[in-house]
Parts: structure tokens; C-alpha cells; sequence
């Protein structure tokens, strides 16, 4: 089904699809990036942390969160356990022993005392956060140098017809749409905004063939804004946004 929107470029947080115009131009990836995926995951310790512990501020810890606490604390042992062979740099190891050293010892404070004082939980959250900036950070860093090395050299071999017809799709979650790296990344490779015309957002869809159901979808639509409005981007928004737009505005408030 990927053929007839070629030259495409497919990308999701677990694999990259290179479609190019003849066979021998295709490129599959599974994403590989062991720093990106092991700074993600201890950031994550103190985040499950905080979540587990915050709505209980004040109050005494109940049985099933003193279950779930002792369950994280055996999880953080094991990571601190698992540290060195995960490929960090020196200084990178360095930060997540202190940061899963922090998170254990702040669970195993809680665990004894059985109440989350609002105060030491915020000192917790503000000490773990120059960590967590440098790990997002370095993470970022190691997702688009691996889509840089794998992207660029393909794009490049494109012709010029090939680069101007590219399209992008990203099957990606709701959550970090928003400024998202991949579509920041296919942004600047492509010169263009962000999501539109050449980049299309396929939200909460992970399955290639859905995917491109949403991009025919999405081509579909911008042909019908063409030739009834004369405006490619008229169906990617509420039909009634224009009308709606003015009418409002003579309303009293």
C-alpha cells in the first residue's frame, strides 16, 4: 500500500521505513540506540517514584502503596546493579548511580517512615532534576544522531523530483506531538514548518497499514480543499472554522 505515496519516509519510536521510488532505494531500521533508550528509562526511576508517592502527600502511605514502593525499590537495585554494562560514557555512569542512589534511598526513607512529607518530596524532585535535564538532553543527542547517520545519506541520493515529492509519516503517540523530535528533525531535513503538506502526524497509530490510511486520508482531503475552496490546507481544519471565526466575533461577551 506504501508504493503509491513514494517517495515516503515512515517513522515511528520503534523503526524507520526509507520508501524510495524503485526497490533497491528501500531501507528498514528497527531504531537502535542504546544510550537513548537506557537515559530514558533511570529518568524514569524518580519520575514512578513521584507519581506513586505525590498523591499521598501528608497522609499515611496505605498497604498497596507499601507494596508498590517495596516493588520499585527491588527494581532500582537492579538497575543500579546493571549500570555499568549499559553502555554509558564516565561521566554518563556517574550521574545515573547518583540518581538511582538518590531514588533509593528516598524510597527506603519512605518505606520506614510510612509518610510522605509534601516538602521532602519537592527536594527530591528539584535534586533529581539537573540529572534528568542532562539525561533528556544526552538522549536527544543520540535519537537524531542515529536518524541523522541513516536519513541523510538516503535523502541525499534522492533526485531533485524524489526530494520535492518526499513525505513524511509518524506513527507516534498524543502525548509528545508537540514539539516532537522526529518531526523537529524532518522539519529542518525537509524545510518546511512542521506538520503539513510534507509531514504527516499519524497520532496513537503504530501499525504501518493504518498509517497509511491517515496519510491517504490526509492526501485525500488536501485534493478536495484544492478544487472546491482553492485552498490545499481547507479539509485539515473544522469546515466550519471560517464562518464560526467571524460570527464570533460579533457576539457580545
Amino acid at each position: 500500500m506504501a508504493t503509491q505515496y513514494k517517495p515516503l519516509i515512515v517513522a515511528s519510536p520503534f523503526s524507520l521505513s526509507l520508501i524510495g521510488n524503485d526497490a533497491d532505494e528501500n531501507r528498514q531500521y528497527v531504531f537502535s540506540s542504546p544510550a537513548y533508550t537506557n537515559l530514558k528509562s533511570v529518568s524514569h526511576i524518580p519520575l514512578t517514584l513521584y507519581v506513586l508517592l505525590v498523591t499521598e502527600e501528608g497522609g499515611q502511605l496505605p498497604e498497596n502503596k507499601r507494596k508498590e514502593l517495596n516493588q520499585l525499590i527491588t527494581l532500582i537495585k537492579r538497575v543500579e546493579i546493571d549500570l555499568p554494562s549499559l553502555g554509558f560514557t564516565e561521566q554518563q555512569l556517574i550521574k545515573q548511580q547518583i540518581l538511582t542512589q538518590m531514588s533509593l534511598d528516598f524510597a527506603q526513607k519512605i518505606l520506614v517512615s510510612e509518610v510522605v512529607d509534601p516538602n521532602e518530596l519537592t527536594r527530591f524532585v528539584r535534586n533529581s532534576r539537573t540529572i534528568i535535564d542532562t539525561n533528556v538532553h544526552d538522549a536527544a543527542v543520540a535519537q537524531i544522531d542515529w536518524l541523522h547517520q541513516v536519513v541523510k545519506p538516503w535523502y541525499d541520493s534522492l533526485s531533485g523530483s524524489g526530494k520535492r515529492d518526499l513525505k513524511v509519516l509518524i506513527l507516534a503517540p498524543k502525548e509528545p506531538r508537540d514539539g516532537y523530535l522526529m518531526t523537529q528533525y524532518f522539519s529542518r531535513l525537509l524545510g518546511v514548518k512542521g506538520e503539513g503538506m510534507k509531514i504527516v502526524y499519524a497520532e496513537n497509530v503504530f501499525d504501518a497499514e493504518a498509517g497509511m490510511r491517515v496519510l491517504g486520508t490526509f492526501l485525500l482531503d488536501t485534493q478536495i480543499g484544492r478544487g472546491f475552496f482553492d485552498d490545499s490546507w481547507r479539509m485539515h481544519e473544522d469546515l466550519l472554522s471560517h464562518a464560526a471565526r467571524e460570527y464570533i466575533q460579533t457576539l457580545a461577551f
